[in-house]
């Protein structure tokens, strides 16, 4: 065995056993000040119910406070080391020797043969051999220290562990608001569930919505589920996120609450609210328990503009009158019987999912189109052959009566007008034609005769064709009746708003007789397009068929009451200068 063996396992001995003791110490003041700490953000919290900024501060001050301990006490003990002339200087200064065991160790090092005599260093290190058979380094090593610092750290650490296997639920609540959680500690009353206009939005076991969209001005329904000591009664809190302002509504117990989901031993609370205008933030309280605050963000319902542009029959385009309210967006116009009305429904103040129309029982869906930086949704068209556009089931394509309608959409966030926007289209209607003229010269013909007839008609838009209608009476009772086209006009062709003039009758077609009557009607047709035309008639002419006798007899007639007429305009002429 080499010399000086037994001592340096001994000094070995004594150094890690010192390293052990100030590892002890320098932990042991980690561990009380970790459990100190905690103790005291418990405290804290349980007493003050703290929100998360207040934990937040307590965590950071935990921190700070352990972060000291351990730069004041540990990081010292951790950067010290001891060699083994550290540790035999010790043990000579306990047993009050001089320096021999230092200097044996030292003698033995390879380099010693250079330092001096090899004599003195082999008499120095036999003495130490022999002296240190019966030295106990591990006198004067003092424990009281350490056992204070093991017994401190055990102690609390011990208290800690206990507290948290006898109150689980208040450590494992301490915990999670601890690191921000939304615990809380173990109350009498239990708030189950939380639901927001039927939408479940927290639970007992830590789901929960934080933030949650409604719609403006809609009503807003809480139902609350709880268990425990229940109350008749609570409360839901609304602070506005941005004035400030609280409201306070009371929650009402359910007598029967078979319409909801809930255990045996639990109750529900509803509260309603008419009307969210404002952003809010909410707390319920039921018994002692209640919620951390959490956001109903109100938003808008959709800004809809329904426009409607009429568009008049092709034979009334350069002549009918717009209805004026039709350019102020307003939902009743009028307009011509046969117009085409354009629809667009647009949104100001957000992007539209659906947008509908409802006429009658229908509804028909609109769809989108982008125009410009805007989008307006429309009734759907598909390309015809030739490129012209016709509407596919569109309604106001061609509208001939009154129509009633109502327009709904559901925008991005999935809502909807809180009422449809409802509009009218009245019919103006198109007037029949006007017979302004129809004249003959003479109410007595012969039967071949070819009477002038003199005609006048209009129309508002323009005219089709004029017949004239005879109605053929004879001697015997015999009726018949004829038509003869006067004017056919293309309906290719401009418009004719106005037609005047002469149109001679042959007579001899008809094979007419002395003593026939001939009752004659100008009926005049107005240009609608593609509806059937309406039509208006003259008061009728009547016609009398005679010989040349009957001719000549009738104009001696005429001739004696207009010679009567004569003397009586003269008659009244001289009584009154008289």
């Amino acid at each position: 065995m080499p010399k000086l063996a037994h001592l340096r396992s001994q000094l070995q001995q004594l150094r890690r056993r010192r390293a052990g003791v100030r590892m002890t110490i320098a932990w042991a003041a980690v561990v009380v000040a970790v459990v100190v700490s905690l103790a005291a953000a418990f405290a804290l919290d349980f007493s003050l119910e703290m929100d998360r900024f207040g934990r937040f501060i307590s965590l950071v001050l935990m921190t700070v406070v352990v972060a000291w301990i351990f730069r004041r006490f540990t990081q010292p003990e951790l950067g010290r080391s001891e060699s083994e002339i550290d540790v035999a200087l010790i043990v000579e200064r306990n047993h009050a020797i001089d320096s021999d065991l230092v200097a044996a160790l030292q003698f033995q090092k390879p380099e010693a043969t250079r330092w001096g005599s090899p004599q003195l260093e082999t008499a120095v290190i036999d003495y130490v051999e022999d002296y240190s058979s019966h030295l106990n380094v591990f006198d004067g090593f003092d424990t009281r220290r350490f056992k204070r610092s093991a017994i401190a750290a055990g102690t609390s650490l011990g208290v800690f562990l206990l507290a948290i296997a006898v109150f689980p639920s208040y450590a494992g609540a301490f915990f999670n608001r601890f690191f921000l959680g939304g615990a809380h500690y173990p109350t009498a009353t239990i708030i189950e569930r939380i639901e927001l206009n039927g939408r479940a939005t927290y639970a007992a076991d830590g789901a929960l919505v934080e933030t949650v969209n409604h719609a403006y001005g809609q009503p807003l329904r809480f139902t609350v589920v709880g268990s425990g000591e229940l109350p008749e009664a609570g409360t839901v809190r609304l602070e506005s996120v941005h004035s400030g302002g609280e409201t306070r509504i009371d929650l009402k117990r359910l007598a029967a609450a078979k319409q909801h989901k809930v255990g045996e031993g639990q109750a529900v609370y509803e509260a309603e609210l008419p009307r969210l205008v404002d952003s809010v933030a909410y707390q319920v309280y039921l018994g002692d328990a209640w919620t951390d605050p959490l956001e109903i963000h109100v938003i808008p319902l959709p800004v809809v503009d329904v426009e409607l542009s009429p568009r008049p029959p092709a034979y009334a385009a350069s002549s009918a009158s717009v209805d004026p309210a039709a350019d102020s967006g307003a939902l009743q116009i009028a307009v011509l019987e046969g117009s085409r009305v354009e629809l667009r429904v647009s949104c100001r103040n957000k992007e539209l999912k659906q947008a509908t129309v409802t006429i009658g029982e229908r509804e028909f869906p609109l769809v989108r189109r982008e125009e410009g930086k805007r989008s307006v949704w429309t009734f759907e068209t598909m390309r015809a052959a030739r490129g012209t556009q016709k509407s596919s089931e569109n309604p106001l394509a061609l509208v001939t009566e009154p129509v009633r309608f109502s327009v709904q959409v559901v925008d991005a966030d999935g809502l909807s007008l809180e009422k449809p926007r409802e509009g009218y289209i009245r019919i103006k209607a198109d007037r029949p034609p006007l017979v302004r003229e129809a004249r003959i010269a003479s109410r007595l013909v012969l039967p071949i005769a070819e009477p002038q007839i003199e005609y006048a008609a209009s129309d508002d838009y323009g005219l089709s064709r004029l017949d004239l209608k005879l109605q053929i009476v004879k001697a015997d009772g015999e009726t018949r009746e004829e038509t003869v086209p006067i004017v056919d006009i293309p309906g290719d062709g401009p418009p004719q708003r106005s037609l005047s003039g002469q149109w001679p009758l042959n007579l001899e077609p008809f094979g007419l007789e002395k003593g026939d009557e001939l009752k004659l009607t100008l009926e005049a047709f107005d240009y609608r397009g593609e509806l059937p035309p309406k039509s208006n008639v003259s008061e009728p002419l009547v016609l009398q068929v005679t010989d040349r006798q009957g001719i000549l007899a009738g104009v001696g007639e005429l001739d004696e009451r207009s010679a009567r007429e004569l003397d009586s305009i003269i008659d009244l002429e001289t009584g009154d200068r008289k």
